[in-house]
């Protein structure tokens, strides 16, 4: 169970240092997001399997979809080509970090908040969950940062994280997504045009 309301600057010196840290799992974490130098930054904000941002997140603004009357097509990750993980050269992690990282999948999130504990902290101003690996101490930070809709940006008070895996329904992808102090783990996941922030693993 997460730790709520201690809020305080003191996590600092509290975080593992390096660009990844391992936290005793079958991947590394990096300890930035992706487009952010530092671990509380916010970074870039991602549609699902796209490299680029946008200044308005929507179905029409969408890398991989086609739009005709409010209809949408799927040109990739649809049931024709039956993808179900992203491919490098639409995984911004992998792109960024000049193919040093990745995006995780759902079942590397579901293993690091399986065993890590969290207390909610404020590093620099800005609030997110300080992740401590049960298995060996280590630390990361991972700042509230919302998603994108539209222009707005949405829900900074809980973490929304994109994973690589595609939803059964093909307009959504999963991600971590914290609510009413736990995680949903949900198979359907969200609206793939949501831009959302992005935490790269190492193999």
């Amino acid at each position: 169970m997460p730790v709520r309301g201690v809020y305080d600057d003191s996590v600092e010196a509290a975080l593992t240092p390096g660009k990844t840290v391992d936290m005793g799992l079958s991947v590394d974490w990096a300890s930035c997001n992706i487009g952010s130098s530092t671990p509380e930054g916010f970074g870039l904000y991602f549609g699902w399997g796209e490299k680029s941002t946008h200044d308005y997140y929507n179905w029409n603004n969408y890398a991989h979809c086609d739009v005709e009357e409010e209809n949408v097509t799927f040109t990739k990750y649809n049931y024709e080509d039956n993808l179900v993980e992203l491919e490098n050269l639409d995984d911004a992690a992998y792109m960024f970090s000049a193919g040093s990282l990745r995006m995780p999948t759902i079942d590397e999130w579901q293993q690091l908040m399986d065993n890590t504990t969290k207390q909610e902290r404020i590093l620099r101003g800005h609030i997110g969950y300080l992740l401590t690996s049960t298995i060996n101490g280590n630390t990361i930070f991972l700042p509230f940062a919302g998603f994108k809709e539209g222009n707005v940006l949405k829900d900074l008070m809980r973490p929304r994280y994109w994973s690589s895996s595609i939803s059964p329904e093909r307009n959504r992808a999963r991600n971590l997504n914290e609510s009413c102090y736990s995680y949903r783990w949900s198979e359907y996941g969200d609206f793939r045009y949501l831009g959302m922030p992005i935490r790269g693993v190492k193999d």
